[in-house]
């Protein structure tokens, strides 16, 4: 379903795996390097000189690291929510009590560690390891959906670029790709992130932006994913 390949500074493979983003939207992706005899997860992008990896209170940045990319055999992956170090049975783990996880910071959403044993999550930010109770833990899927999980499928792997596969692209006021999917004249499937949650909603094009439903209340949401089809 996914696999590590190796890659060195701001060289970001095909098909890697986009865990989160920058403030400015520009895109994370998960990596791993070794530090100490330890490996640990962390960030990297197009941007970045390498892996930023946290690690005892410093942001760690690594030349030459694993980045985490779809492989060519069908399978699913989900965000899953976690806090004070618990992950879900079927959390991704990288070493003995390390899992590959993300976390809201400053306007972003940052890829990094979860550490079991320290009932935290930490990620790398300005030179520092910063510590979050609350985060997001990578999951594999491997049917896609689990009986009883109240959790939302939240991301398709995808083994090629065939027909029939689905993905979500990052997007903005009201823009979407031409291979969107539509399910009515200029409104279009999308979701977005609303303290904290990742919510499926619409976008609407004549609005320039998209909507997701909360609580009761209909919330305006200018940066957002659409679903779309890869052929």
């Amino acid at each position: 379903m996914v696999r590590w390949v190796k890659t060195t500074g701001s060289n970001i493979p095909e098909w890697a795996i986009e865990g989160g983003y920058e403030a400015n939207g520009r895109p994370l992706f998960i990596a791993r390097a070794q530090i100490e005899g330890v490996m640990i997860p962390g960030k990297c992008g197009n941007h970045l000189p390498g892996a930023h990896i946290p690690y005892r209170s410093e942001e760690r940045i690594v030349k030459e690291y694993d980045v985490l990319i779809t492989s060519k055999t069908p399978g699913y992956f989900d965000w899953q929510s976690g806090s004070f170090g618990n992950v879900p049975s079927h959390a991704f783990r990288i070493d003995d009590g390390i899992y590959v996880g993300r976390a809201f910071y400053q306007g972003g959403l940052v890829p990094g560690k979860v550490d079991s044993s320290r009932r935290s999550a930490y990620i790398s930010y300005g030179g520092e390891e910063i510590r979050i109770q609350n985060y997001d833990v990578f999951c594999e899927i491997k049917l896609g959906y689990e009986r009883g999980s109240r959790s939302i499928l939240r991301s398709f792997i995808l083994p090629s670029k065939s027909n029939g596969f689905l993905d979500w692209q990052r997007c903005s006021n009201g823009y979407v790709p031409p291979n969107a999917i539509k399910t009515d004249e200029g409104i279009y499937v999308g979701r977005a992130y609303h303290k904290g949650s990742l919510v499926p909603g619409k976008i609407l094009v004549s609005h320039s932006t998209s909507y997701v439903c909360y609580e009761w209340d209909e919330h305006r949401i200018k940066n957002y994913e659409v679903l779309t089809e890869v052929k």
